[in-house]
């Protein structure tokens, strides 16, 4: 200890002065920053238990059951309503196919009605391949 005081008393008192004066604005740059974090650790603390309390009510909603089983109900009536649209889907179709089938029939017993028709006028006005 005895060497820093002797080598404090060969230093210039001017230079001790701006020494002492350069760290006390080190310091006091240093004090600032830090009070500068903290006030933005604080803020940020502060938003982050707004936006946790803002999730938990979301989450909570003031229901009496677990989030996680509504949607399970949910997702459970969703399944059955896109198996009730396969059934559904599925009856189209054949319902698709029977009446193409019907227009089909409809379109020969029109043919056949047409030809029917022609066959009687020839027979009713005598002319040939009408018998």
């Amino acid at each position: 200890m005895a060497g820093f005081i002797a080598a404090l008393n060969s230093i210039d008192a001017q230079i001790i002065v701006a020494f002492i004066t350069a760290t006390g604005a080190g310091m006091v740059a240093f004090m600032e920053k830090f009070r500068r974090d903290s006030k933005s650790q604080k803020e940020q603390i502060a938003a982050l238990r707004e936006d946790t309390a803002a999730t938990r009510y979301h989450v909570q909603n003031d229901h009496k059951t677990n989030l996680r089983e509504d949607v399970d109900r949910v997702m459970e009536g969703v399944n059955r309503l896109i198996e009730g649209q396969g059934r559904h889907d599925a009856m189209l179709a054949t319902q698709s196919v029977a009446i193409q089938s019907i227009r089909d029939d409809l379109r020969v017993e029109r043919i056949e009605r047409i030809n029917l028709e022609r066959r009687v006028d020839d027979i009713i006005t005598g002319r040939p391949g009408g018998s």
